[in-house]
């Protein structure tokens, strides 16, 4: 059987977090840029020999590798942003939800049933 619990959890932290993960990328990708120009500007006016060279080559692609990342993470969350930050007024009554599954799980869990008729079969199974 699903997990019903792990199901609205899973839909609670979206509605928490992507919003903010949205903005954090976008701010990192701003910071990236920033990165990036100071790099160019470093190559335009300074002569580097081959390993400077290298160097630079390799902090470059580790930057760009990363901001791509970054990038196509905010468009696949873009899409579903602002329904999410909508949904955040909601949260409170998804953690009762939550607690309330809970709740019914344990319930569940220590059920018993007394035989009301048919006391041949036992008192009480559980």
């Amino acid at each position: 059987m699903h997990d019903i619990e792990q199901t609205i959890t899973l839909i609670r932290d979206s509605i928490r977090d992507l919003p903010e993960r949205y903005e954090e990328n976008h701010d990192e990708i701003g910071k990236l840029d920033q990165e990036q120009q100071d790099l160019l500007h470093f190559a335009e006016f300074k002569r580097l020999d081959i390993q400077r060279g290298f160097d630079f080559y390799k902090e470059t692609k580790k930057l760009r590798v990363r901001r791509r990342e970054l990038k196509n993470e905010n468009e696949l969350i873009a899409p579903v942003v602002d329904i999410l930050t909508d949904y955040k007024k909601r949260l409170d009554e998804l953690n009762r939800a939550i607690g309330a599954i809970r709740n019914k799980k344990k319930l569940q869990k220590d059920r018993h049933y007394t035989f009301k008729v048919r006391k041949d079969l036992g008192e009480t199974i559980k």
